[in-house]
């Protein structure tokens, strides 16, 4: 038995009664309406995972039995800056082309409309799911609610609006906020601005999840933003995922992890995690400069019609930092181009007769902005693993 606790795991029996625990105890040999022998296996509570992108699935779903096959009994959401609230008539459309662009799950019924937390768990209580859900509340659909996908420091009262709404959510049963900083329009607020919905949450002593700007050659400076946003915000700070990406980074992990163990002797409230593997999950827009997204949707697009060299060097550089197009697959395409699934984009490359770099915009350009979800290997390459 792992019972959670941190203490030393044991040899024993869990009584249920009435459908709950009622008792651990090391005795083992036990008359009951039902005896379950497990002996040589492991019991433990239900697992948490911190982080996940299916929101919808409480909507969408009933049963959840996905997670409960894996032990998985709670499950935190709207993280990496993406929620599917707050929302409102103006920016909807936008943000909900925003969110189902990347790597998220969608509602199934288009005509929804979740404008806060309130709705969510109006629609989540229509199905009977069995996984207990916790929210974050994006920054990037935050900040989208209230001045769109403009690249630009908000305004003071656009300021006061975002931290009103936070407040609201959070008073509605959130758990605290994310960062994108990857994903317009979260990559486009600055330290202050992080700064003053930090100490928001710091009120409601509830939690600041980030994906950091940059997980490779700039990743030591990223982590440091995360530190002063703990130091001047005094909430805390968990930055997801920590990785070092791209092989000019490999080697510093004692490095960076020493940066975060001086941050917090120091007294900043600063924690991260880290999955066992080596891909990461995301959009195909991962590859395009935020700059070429700034106005939505339509705008990336027209910029990638337009393919200025600027975006051409700027999806190269990307494309070179994550390992290049044979580390880059492709899992899905929403509809468009299915002889592409599961595909590198190096294979892509061939198919199309171009360069991986137009063989990503021509990815990108077919599914409107909103296909591709791909995972991008740092090594070795996917058909190795």
């Amino acid at each position: 038995i792992v019972d959670g606790t941190g203490e030393k795991p044991f040899i024993g029996s869990v009584i249920i009664k009435d459908g709950k625990i009622s008792e651990l105890t090391e005795k083992v040999d036990f008359d009951g309406e039902n005896v379950i022998d497990v002996e040589g296996k492991v019991i433990a509570p239900g697992f948490i995972d911190i982080h996940t992108h299916s929101d919808a699935s409480a909507i969408n779903l009933g049963g959840g039995e996905a997670y409960i096959n894996q032990g998985v009994t709670t499950e935190i959401g709207g993280n990496c800056g993406i929620s599917l609230f707050p929302a409102n008539d103006t920016y909807r459309d936008e943000i909900n082309n925003f969110y189902s662009r990347t790597v998220e799950l969608v509602p199934t019924d288009k005509n929804l409309k979740i404008n806060n937390f309130e709705d969510y768990v109006d629609e989540s209580l229509k199905n009977d799911f069995s996984v207990n859900v916790g929210l974050l509340i994006g920054h990037g659909t935050l900040r989208a609610s209230v001045m769109g996908f403009e690249d630009r420091k908000a305004t003071d009262e656009e300021m006061e609006t975002m931290k009103k709404s936070l407040e609201d959510e959070l008073n509605s049963g959130a758990f605290g906020m994310s960062l994108g900083l990857i994903y317009p329009p979260s990559t486009y607020g600055d330290l202050d601005e992080f700064v003053e919905l930090g100490k928001v949450l710091k009120k409601h002593d509830a939690i600041l999840a980030a994906h950091i700007r940059n997980e490779g050659p700039r990743v030591f400076e990223s982590v440091e933003e995360m530190i002063e946003i703990g130091r001047r915000s005094e909430a805390h700070v968990h930055v997801s995922h920590l990785k070092l990406m791209g092989t000019s980074q490999w080697g510093r992990s004692d490095e960076l992890l020493k940066l975060i163990d001086d941050a917090r002797s120091e007294g900043v409230n600063i924690t991260a995690d880290q999955y066992p593997y080596e891909a990461s999950s995301t959009g195909l827009t991962a590859l395009v400069p935020s700059w070429a997204l700034s106005g939505g949707n339509e705008a990336m697009l027209k910029n990638l019609e337009e393919r200025s060299d600027r975006l051409i060097s700027d999806i190269e550089n990307e494309l070179k930092n994550r390992g290049g197009a044979d580390r880059v697959l492709i899992t899905h395409s929403n509809g468009t181009l299915e002889n592409i699934n599961n595909k590198t984009l190096a294979e892509i490359s061939e198919i199309l007769d171009k360069n991986p770099v137009d063989s990503a915009i021509e990815v990108l350009l077919n599914s409107k902005g909103e296909a591709a979800t791909c995972l991008l290997y740092t090594s070795p390459s996917p058909r190795d693993s």
